[in-house]
């Protein structure tokens, strides 16, 4: 089957450096797929789930806001934060999630709430995105 390069970034990773056959990524107006030679576009990305399929099988990776580069020769993920699904430590992301209320609770100004409370929404995603 014919594939494309694929590439997931984040600030403190590259999640994924690979040949896809099939990529599904949560775009801001909504999912969308991308099969090999897709036309070229950008679009934003929103917190979710992207499901990569290659020859080797299915794998997941949750992404927070960013950016999606398709084009006919590949496609790449720039997202503030992006972690492999496979990872994620249930018990720590609870106490993430609790931390992140506690923030929010004591918050007082404007940006210390808009801080937390983007914080405390891509946690909730995150554990979304887990069930």
């Amino acid at each position: 089957m014919t594939s494309f390069p694929l590439t997931i970034t984040s600030p403190s990773a590259q999640l994924f450096s690979g040949q896809a056959t099939f990529v599904e990524v949560p775009g801001a107006e909504g999912d969308f797929g991308v099969l090999p030679n897709h036309a070229a576009f950008l679009s934003m990305v929103r917190a979710g789930v992207v499901t990569v399929t290659a020859d080797i099988g299915t794998k997941q990776f949750f992404v927070a806001s960013g950016y999606a580069d398709v084009s006919p020769h590949g496609v790449t993920i720039l997202s503030e934060q992006a972690v492999d699904l496979e990872t994620v430590d249930s018990k720590s992301l609870g106490q993430q999630i609790e931390a992140a209320e506690a923030k929010l609770s004591v918050a007082t100004t404007a940006p210390e709430k808009t801080k937390a409370e983007k914080e405390l929404a891509t946690l909730l995603a995150l554990k979304s995105a887990l069930n």
